[in-house]
C-alpha cells in the first residue's frame, strides 16, 4: 500500500511538472553502481545475476540526481520483476549522436518476458498493464514507466525501448556529457 501511495504521489508530481529539477553535475559510474546496489537483494532473491557495466573513464553528466535515481530504480525494479531467470544488466557508456553531440547512455537490459509487439509506447501510459493478469502475477501499479518517462523527458531526453517477446527488453535514455571524459 505504501508503494502504491508513493507511486501515485510521484506520478502526480512529475506529470504536472510540480517539481523543480535541481541540476547538478555528477559522475555517472558511481551513480549507476549506487542505484544497482539498492536492487541487489531483490535480484538475489530471484536468483538473478545483476551485472553493472560502467566505463573506467570518469563520465560526468548533469541532472537532478534524486529524480534520476527514481527513474533508474523503476527501470531496474521492472527488469527484475519481469525476469524469472537469467540476468539484469545496468550500464552506462559514452555515445555520440548522429548530430555529433556526446552523451552518456544509461541502459537496463533483462532476459525476461519482453513486451509484445505494438505495446512499446503504451507501456508508458499511466496505469497501463500489458496483460491484466500481470498485475496479479507480478504486482505493480502501472505507474513506474509513466514516472520514468516524465522524469527523463524533463531532462530533455526520451526512453528508448528494444524488446523481443520471451527474450527480454532493453530500456535506455541519454544525458548530455558534461566536460571531457577523464
Amino acid at each position: 500500500m505504501r508503494h502504491l501511495v508513493e507511486d501515485l504521489l510521484a506520478f502526480v508530481r512529475t506529470e504536472q511538472r510540480q517539481f523543480t529539477l535541481r541540476a547538478e553535475a555528477f559522475e555517472v559510474g558511481g551513480f549507476v553502481a549506487e542505484v544497482a546496489a539498492t536492487q541487489k537483494a531483490k535480484a538475489q532473491g530471484k536468483d538473478l545475476t545483476l551485472t553493472v557495466k560502467v566505463p573506467e573513464e570518469r563520465l560526468m553528466v548533469e541532472g537532478d540526481r534524486g529524480e534520476l535515481i527514481r527513474a533508474l530504480a523503476h527501470l531496474m525494479d521492472n527488469a527484475i520483476k519481469f525476469t524469472s531467470e537469467g540476468e539484469v544488466t545496468v550500464s552506462a557508456a559514452a555515445v555520440t549522436s548522429d548530430e555529433g553531440k556526446r552523451a552518456v547512455e544509461i541502459a537496463v537490459q533483462d532476459t525476461g518476458i519482453g513486451i509484445p509487439p505494438g505495446e512499446e509506447e503504451k507501456i508508458f501510459q499511466r496505469f497501463y498493464q500489458v496483460d491484466a493478469s500481470s498485475t496479479r502475477r507480478y504486482g505493480g501499479t502501472g505507474l513506474g514507466l509513466a514516472i520514468v518517462k516524465e522524469i527523463v523527458e524533463a531532462h530533455g531526453s526520451r526512453v528508448v525501448v528494444e524488446t523481443t517477446p520471451g527474450q527480454g527488453a532493453r530500456f535506455a535514455f541519454r544525458l548530455p556529457l558534461v566536460g571531457p571524459a577523464t
